[in-house]
């Protein structure tokens, strides 16, 4: 018995009546190992409103409007439609998406791994074969993506379904005779829940058992939108070298409530150094690849320095804590740029090896601490 395969949801996009009911028949139903179960719009407006109500994981375009109409392609920008489905598409979650055409690729667009334009008027292969042909690629190299997005699904499901049986089903009476009870606190109280029984599901939790980790325990990228968080690690350019900082103050310093400014004037940072710069020793190149240092091998931060591994354009750094410097909210906006989020429970454990240091050295220069602040106006 050949094995079952993995169920895909596809779009398909075109306002041209004969194209649709050609590709109602001609769209694959199987492409690799994945079974795709097809919605054919005739219209970029219905395809719009079907993705409000549906997740797709492929998304196949046409990119003008109107030429069923007209009788020939009219390619002036105004009538493009394939940048508001990317964008819609995007909004709501990962997919792969091919545009076609036998006019120009669209502007605004951006082509990725995931985002391909085919052109229609091309014969090798011919359409719809050759879409069929990206598809294919783009799951080749890229499925495991859509595979780990349902794997979320499912364990986010699971995880906020269990807390309402196990919780909100015996408080429920009580919940409710709260009179601070409210939609909005019931979401936030499920979210919260399920978003950490995730995280031990992947074998999470406390430092003793990540310390081994590698990089993907490490950062949450890119770095949270908002309010600055305990973690966040910040670059600053000079000249053409990068510098490197990480955030120390609390989370709760930094929070602005309904407008009022943040507890904190300032914002801690501490400095990163290059590990070449700590530990005296240029990585080696290896067949064109930088040999990481695992950071199994660092163990848990301690002492002045705490390790921070390479990854996704990150270097291996070391968290200078004799490096601080206090930095105006304004300077940060304005200077640096937010690179990644330090997860918990790494930057907890650097702040608290930080106050344990200093509980123990002090500084020992207080020349070297600089303090940056705005200018009183």
């Amino acid at each position: 018995m050949s094995a079952v395969k993995e169920i895909l949801k596809g779009l398909f996009v075109d306002d041209d009546a004969e194209i649709v009911e050609q590709c109602k028949v001609l769209l694959p139903a199987t492409i690799g190992d994945y079974s795709v179960h097809w919605t054919v719009c005739g219209s970029f407006e219905e395809a719009i409103q079907v993705m409000e109500e549906t997740k797709f994981e492929l998304v196949v375009t046409d990119v003008y409007k109107g030429r069923a109409q007209t009788g020939k392609l009219n390619v002036d920008p105004a009538n493009s439609m394939a940048a508001d489905v990317v964008s819609k598409a995007k909004s709501i979650g990962f997919s792969f998406i091919v545009m076609y055409s036998d006019g120009p690729c669209p502007e605004g667009v951006n082509l990725t791994a995931s985002v391909q334009f085919v052109d229609k008027a091309s014969n090798s292969p011919p359409f719809p074969a050759s879409i069929e042909a990206v598809l294919e690629g783009m799951l080749q190299s890229r499925g495991s993506v859509l595979q780990v997005m349902a794997k979320l699904r499912r364990e986010l499901e699971r995880g906020a379904g269990s807390f309402i049986w196990e919780f909100l089903e015996q408080n429920w009476t009580e919940l409710v005779a709260d009179p601070e009870f409210s939609d909005s606190g019931l979401e936030r109280l499920i979210r919260r829940r399920a978003s950490i029984q995730i995280n031990e599901s992947f074998g999470g939790g406390g430092l003793s058992r990540r310390v081994n980790s590698d990089p993907y325990d490490y950062y949450i990228m890119p770095a949270l939108p908002g309010d600055l968080r305990l973690g966040t690690l910040v670059c600053q350019l000079i000249g053409e070298q990068k510098k490197y900082h990480l955030v120390l103050t609390p989370h709760c310093h930094m929070v602005r409530h309904g407008g009022k400014p943040p507890k904190s004037e300032v914002v801690l940072l501490a400095g990163c150094k290059l590990s070449e710069e700590v530990t005296g020793l240029k990585l080696s190149q290896l067949e064109g690849k930088k040999t990481r240092i695992p950071a199994v091998s660092v163990g848990k931060p301690e002492g002045r320095y705490c390790f921070l591994p390479a990854f996704c354009g990150i270097p291996d750094l070391y968290v200078d804590l004799m490096s601080l410097s206090s930095v105006s909210f304004a300077e940060i906006d304005n200077t640096y740029v937010r690179i990644a989020n330090v997860d918990s429970p790494f930057a907890e454990a650097i702040q608290s090896c930080l106050s344990r240091f200093y509980a123990n050295v002090g500084h020992r220069n207080l020349q070297d601490y600089t303090m940056k602040v705005a200018p009183v106006a």
